[in-house]
């Protein structure tokens, strides 16, 4: 028996970012998303990815450099089974927002029950269907007091 892949998404991710060398004028890279751009980062923290910008209380800094922590890839586990990845850079360009915007909308989606950190599995897990919380999650989240106009 063979050990699984641990990158399933490789063979055709390089060949998406083949055809994005040859081809620029496409925009194929820019289109990637979850899997596709890669596997979740191995030296991930084991905090969850709203935790990744706090500061440290000694000393004022980011617990992590921030360049580095936006670009961290961290699985999400969701409720009907499937798989994927993201980070806070990620998910900031696909909800035109900024990382820290990203990091308000988890908080916001924890205290609505919808998602929780799996820590043994270092990964965010879907607990609700997005049917039932997404609506009012993002709807609470559009309407923050430090959200973009």
């Amino acid at each position: 028996m063979t050990a699984p892949d641990p990158d399933p998404y490789a063979k055709v991710r390089a060949e998406l970012l083949e055809l994005d060398r040859k081809h620029p004028e496409y925009g194929v890279k820019a289109t990637l998303a979850g899997n596709l751009i890669g596997p979740a980062s191995q030296d991930r923290p084991s905090v969850p990815p709203w935790r990744y910008l706090d500061k440290d209380s000694e000393s004022g800094g980011n617990i992590l450099p921030r360049a580095a922590a936006i670009e961290l890839r961290y699985p999400v586990r969701f409720k009907n089974g499937g798989e994927d990845t993201a980070s806070l850079s990620e998910m900031a360009d696909m909800f035109r927002s900024t990382p820290e915007g990203i990091v308000a909308y988890y908080e916001i989606a924890v205290a609505a029950g919808a998602i929780e950190w799996d820590s043994d599995e270092r990964c965010i897990r879907e607990l609700q269907d997005p049917e039932a919380y997404v609506p009012r999650v993002f709807e609470r989240w559009a309407n923050r007091p430090d959200a973009k106009p």
